[in-house]
């Protein structure tokens, strides 16, 4: 009997190692299939990537020209309202009285009124 349970063991052990040896194998073959398919996957994205990054560039781009035509445009802005500031200071200095100093000014404000509509 004892010999009998020893070989019932044995064999059962055999079995369980050749089952455990199949099972390695397609373990390892299943983890080498998902490697390549990974792989793959990675090798794939580098298209797209490419892609954003060129369109990242594109954009910055458009943003700065957009940002410096503003920035360029203010400061004519600001010079042209910095001219206008001094011309009526100098209008004002030049008025022989009360009456040419506020006909002066209006004219001037009436002009600078203009040119920022313009401008606008």
């Amino acid at each position: 009997m004892i010999t009998e349970m020893q070989e019932f063991v044995s064999e059962q052990t055999q079995a369980l190692a050749s089952r455990a040896r199949k099972f390695g194998r397609v373990s390892v073959r299943s983890a080498r299939a998902a490697a390549v398919r990974s792989a793959d996957g990675i090798t794939t994205l580098k298209s797209p990537v490419r892609a954003i990054s060129r369109a990242g560039v594109k954009f910055a781009a458009v943003s700065l020209t957009a940002v410096q035509g503003l920035i360029e445009l203010e400061s004519e802005m600001v010079t042209s309202s910095m001219t206008d500031a001094a011309a009526r200071l100098k209008k004002a200095a030049r008025a022989d009285g009360v009456v040419d100093l506020v006909r002066e000014q209006a004219q001037t404000l009436r002009t600078s009124g203009e040119r920022i509509v313009g401008e606008a």
